[in-house]
């Protein structure tokens, strides 16, 4: 077992005492950990090391998965209750088997069978399995990751849904019944393509009306303001048209207080309060099926933009893309407005060419020379 050791250092103008934590590894092997000043320190950190001693040979997975779940209770309730519910349905029935002696050839069937279910869960037990490995090291239970032979679990690539402009008309005329600051950080949403936390982090003073732009400086993101947007290229000047600036000017009279979209407390949204207490709703009663998210409305925007004709570098400076590529390949998407709008195009110019095809030509006016006859040819 560990225990505590005291030791009494004298020195010329004082003496010092420190205390070390003393244990075996898995191999016997007697070890001193690092000083403390306090013997209270020694003893808060004594239980790391209470599992350090014994065999490896009798190790269980249970063993390795207790001393992770005690590290767990540090995250937050929902990822504990999620680790202990896949625990308990693929790992629990396993617990009992002999780390040591347990093979990767095991370990895989395991992890192939849960990726038949689902290989998004698969991805998760697999790396909580690998962090509780790692743990175990770290407490000297065992010497190695076996976890780490798995093969990569091939997540499949998930479908992309945008908003189309009916869909928005839609959704835009519910949230405008229902209530008139969703309405109007819903419109906020589609007509500019910012990112949640920019727009939940928006003050009044950074809405401008005569030259109709919002000023990026800043976000709001897992309950906490920072003082700068995501990336470099996120401070920006995000412009919107006529119809937007109105309405969010006639709404500006109505706040109270600094903050451009308040809670109930005057604070700022929750993201997740957002989603569940409207974007959700709102989307069950516009009749969406699609998993549609909130970021997705970015590319629904990026999808308007091109579909009206317009430059993609004015979408890439308004959404603070700093590649146009990321624009083009991530967030656009041919969807319904934009395929009509380009195959009636494509369609005009070819009518246009098969116009000017099918005209004879004036061989009078022509400066084209026309193709020698096979009789002209043969008399050179």
């Amino acid at each position: 077992m560990a225990s505590i050791v005291k030791k009494k250092y004298v020195g010329k103008k004082k003496t010092t005492i420190r205390y070390y934590i003393s244990y075996r590894d898995i191999y016997g092997k007697q070890h001193l950990t690092g000083g403390y000043n306090k013997l209270q320190d020694a003893q808060k950190h004594i239980n790391d090391f209470e599992d350090a001693c014994g065999s490896e040979s009798e190790i269980t997975l249970k063993t390795i998965f207790d001393i992770y779940f005690k590290k767990v209770n540090k995250y937050a309730k929902t990822t504990q209750d999620l680790y202990k519910m896949y625990y308990d349905k693929y790992f629990k029935p396993i617990e009992d088997v002999k780390y040591k002696r347990v093979t990767s050839t095991y370990l895989q069937d395991v992890f192939d069978n849960i990726e038949k279910d689902s290989p998004y869960v698969a991805n998760i037990c697999l790396k909580f399995c690998k962090s509780a490995a790692n743990t175990g090291i770290k407490k000297r239970i065992i010497s190695i990751n076996k976890f780490n032979d798995i093969d990569p679990i091939k997540l499949p690539k998930p479908d992309k849904h945008h908003l189309t402009i009916e869909q928005i008309k839609t959704m835009l005329t519910l949230a405008k019944d229902e209530c008139k600051k969703y309405y109007v950080l819903f419109y906020v949403f589609v007509g500019t393509g910012m990112r949640e936390g920019e727009i939940f982090a928006l003050n009044v003073d950074d809405f401008n009306y005569k030259e109709k732009y919002f000023s990026v400086t800043k976000q709001f993101t897992h309950g906490e303001l920072k003082n700068t947007p995501k990336t470099d290229s996120s401070f920006r000047k995000v412009y919107i048209f006529d119809d937007l600036a109105d309405v969010v000017q006639d709404y500006i009279k109505e706040v109270k207080g600094k903050i451009l979209f308040p809670n109930m407390s005057g604070g700022y949204i929750n993201a997740n309060n957002f989603r569940k207490g409207f974007w959700k709703r709102i989307k069950k009663r516009a009749g969406i099926t699609e998993r549609i998210r909130l970021h997705d409305l970015r590319g629904s925007y990026i999808d308007m933009i091109l579909s009206s004709g317009l430059s993609p570098k004015f979408a890439q400076n308004n959404v603070g893309h700093s590649r146009i590529q990321t624009t083009l390949d991530i967030y656009a998407q041919n969807n319904a407005d934009m395929v009509e709008q380009a195959t009636t195009k494509i369609n005009n110019i070819f009518n246009d060419c098969y116009k000017n095809v099918i005209k004879k030509p004036d061989n009078k006016k022509s400066n084209i020379l026309p193709f020698r006859k096979k009789s002209d040819i043969s008399s050179f």
